[in-house]
Order: structure tokens, then C-alpha cells, then sequence
């Protein structure tokens, strides 16, 4: 299972890349694996994750909309500026491995 949900992620990730320039296939008899690659396709077709609500009760689904609509989109979010990249989350995990070897 670990490796059919690592392939279902490698493939969907290529899939939504606008630099791939080629088309991939993947098989799996696992039927939940099926299962949500079907679904995260009919996300992407939708562009929206209304076919996840078919999995909800109606409660469940009134509450997801709730929360979806209710989400405030901050644009002063730290990981939405151009100094969050792979060297500055690095450094700073560099800099919290240090104190926490310092606490010990």
C-alpha cells in the first residue's frame, strides 16, 4: 500500500507539472488506490474538491462548505513571500536543531 499511494503521489504531481512534456500511466489492483485516483482526477476536472463531498454525510458537507467559505486567505503568510525556499527553511531548521542540542 505505501508504494501505491508513493506512485498515486509521483504520478499526480507530474500530471499537474506544466513542464512535462510526456504522458504517464499508472496501474494498481489496489482498490483504494483506484479509488482515489479517480477522485483526485475528478478534482482536477472539477477544479474543486466538490467530488469529495459524495463521501460525506450531509452534516459532514454543509460543515466543510462552512469551513471553505469561512477561510480567510492571508497574503502576509510567511511561505506565501519569496524568502521562503528550501535554503531559509533549512537555516532555520539548523538554527532549532542547535537550541534544542544546547537544551540538552
Amino acid at each position: 500500500m505505501t508504494w501505491d499511494l508513493f506512485l498515486v503521489d509521483r504520478y499526480l504531481k507530474n500530471w499537474v507539472d506544466p513542464k512535462k512534456k510526456r504522458e504517464e500511466i499508472l496501474f494498481s489492483q489496489d482498490i483504494v488506490v483506484k479509488e482515489l485516483l479517480r477522485t483526485a482526477i475528478s478534482v482536477q476536472y472539477a477544479e474543486g474538491i466538490d467530488p469529495f463531498f459524495n463521501y460525506l454525510r450531509e452534516s459532514q458537507y454543509l460543515r466543510c462548505k462552512e469551513l471553505l467559505n469561512s477561510a480567510s486567505f492571508r497574503e502576509d503568510r510567511v511561505y506565501l513571500g519569496k524568502a521562503w525556499n528550501p535554503e531559509y527553511r533549512a537555516d532555520l531548521i539548523r538554527k532549532l536543531e542547535h537550541e534544542l542540542g544546547a537544551l540538552t
